[in-house]
């Protein structure tokens, strides 16, 4: 006979700061424990981040273009120059005033730049769907089966099937 509480908790040993969100809490049946959006700096997706984020992850981590992500992305932002960065300036409050300096180096500012900062992981999400959506439809044409296009886009036939659905209902397949 177990007791409430002697189940064992997928949370208990979970990395400090990994947040954690299950089926059950949501409605459904079941409770399906995965890493939510907050996690260890990498977990979300795995891969690397869109546009400008993309280049601070690889020069300075995962974690700086997440922050920057997190104060600017989703609109067109300034990047001052190294020597107008001050402590009130939105990029040393999001990574701190060494790193806003290497950063503004690397990407060669020197009279400030206007640029469009992604979302972070979440628009590569989106990316990825509408490149595997494009890839379906051109599938679809070449009069690919299901299971053929499932396997090439290594989704399942349910997914393809679902795309197929939405491509017929917007009218972008016949």
């Amino acid at each position: 006979m177990t007791r409430h509480g002697d189940h064992s908790n997928p949370r208990r040993n979970a990395e400090p700061g990994v947040k954690y969100r299950s089926a059950h809490s949501r409605g459904q049946q079941g409770a399906v424990h995965a890493p939510a959006y907050g996690g260890k700096p990498g977990s979300c997706l795995g891969e690397q981040l869109p546009g400008i984020l993309g280049k601070i992850e690889e020069g300075f981590g995962r974690d700086a273009a997440l922050r920057i992500a997190s104060a600017a992305g989703g609109r067109r932002t300034s990047f001052a120059s190294k020597d107008r960065l001050t402590a009130t300036n939105w990029l040393v409050r999001a990574v701190g005033l060494d790193l806003a300096i290497q950063i503004t180096r690397a990407l060669d500012i020197t009279n400030g730049l206007q640029l469009e900062v992604p979302m972070g992981p979440a628009s590569a999400h989106v990316s990825a769907v509408i490149e595997r959506r494009r890839s379906a439809l051109s599938m679809f044409r070449q009069g690919l089966s299901n299971s053929k296009i499932a396997s090439a886009l290594q989704i399942t036939e349910r997914r393809v099937r679902s795309i197929k659905k939405s491509l017929l209902k917007s009218g972008e397949l016949p």
